[in-house]
Protein backbone atom coordinates (compact mmCIF):
# COMPACT_ATOMS: atom_id res chain seq x y z
CA UNK A 1 0.00 0.00 0.00
CA UNK A 2 3.02 2.06 0.97
CA UNK A 3 4.59 1.51 -2.60
CA UNK A 4 1.03 2.42 -4.49
CA UNK A 5 1.09 5.91 -2.47
CA UNK A 6 4.49 6.59 -3.33
CA UNK A 7 4.07 5.60 -6.97
CA UNK A 8 0.95 7.79 -7.07
CA UNK A 9 2.89 10.92 -5.36
CA UNK A 10 5.50 10.63 -8.03
CA UNK A 11 3.42 12.15 -11.11
CA UNK A 12 2.04 15.07 -8.68
CA UNK A 13 5.64 15.61 -7.53
CA UNK A 14 6.25 15.78 -11.34
CA UNK A 15 2.93 17.84 -12.38
CA UNK A 16 4.01 20.23 -9.57
CA UNK A 17 7.77 21.02 -10.21
CA UNK A 18 6.96 21.47 -14.04
CA UNK A 19 4.17 24.20 -12.98
CA UNK A 20 6.69 25.75 -10.60
CA UNK A 21 9.42 26.14 -13.24
CA UNK A 22 6.69 27.60 -16.24
CA UNK A 23 6.01 30.36 -13.21
CA UNK A 24 9.87 30.65 -12.75
CA UNK A 25 11.61 30.18 -16.03
CA UNK A 26 10.28 33.89 -17.05
CA UNK A 27 11.36 35.29 -14.21
CA UNK A 28 15.41 34.15 -14.54
CA UNK A 29 15.18 34.90 -17.98
CA UNK A 30 14.09 38.27 -17.34
CA UNK A 31 16.46 38.65 -14.40
CA UNK A 32 19.18 37.10 -16.98
CA UNK A 33 18.49 39.34 -19.86
CA UNK A 34 18.31 42.59 -17.19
Amino acid sequence: MLFAGIVLMIPAALVVMWRMAQIVAPQVNALSKA
